[in-house]
């Protein structure tokens, strides 16, 4: 289970209480849900940086921005933070928008 709270059930029940169709609130808080799972947690980014001279990679403000836990096993230069960040923002994007599209399509079809 991850370290991220992300509550799924409270999720599709709001999404529903808005008129979403059940089976796609709960499709919607599972991806959502998966996505969570995916990020690193405080303790990833303790036992990451464990022998690094961080100085030299990025700064302590750098390690807190969210990351997957691959990208941070992979990580070496301020350059390569940046474009995981820049990934990161296109992907929860990417994901936003997908969510309101189905949304938006429910609300035209009445359901």
């Amino acid at each position: 289970m991850s370290a991220h709270a992300f509550d799924t059930l409270a999720f599709a029940n709001r999404l529903q209480a808005v008129g979403v169709d059940r089976a796609l609130s709960e499709a919607l808080a599972d991806a959502l849900g998966a996505q969570f799972a995916h990020l690193a947690t405080r303790d990833d980014l303790r036992t990451f940086a464990t022998g690094l001279d961080l100085d030299k990679l990025a700064t302590k403000d750098d390690l807190r921005n969210f990351a997957t836990k691959d990208d941070l096993r992979n990580f070496a230069t301020k350059d390569d933070l940046r474009d995981l960040e820049h990934r990161l923002t296109i992907r929860l994007g990417t994901m936003l928008i997908v969510a309101i599209g189905a949304l938006a399509a429910l609300v035209r079809i009445g359901v």
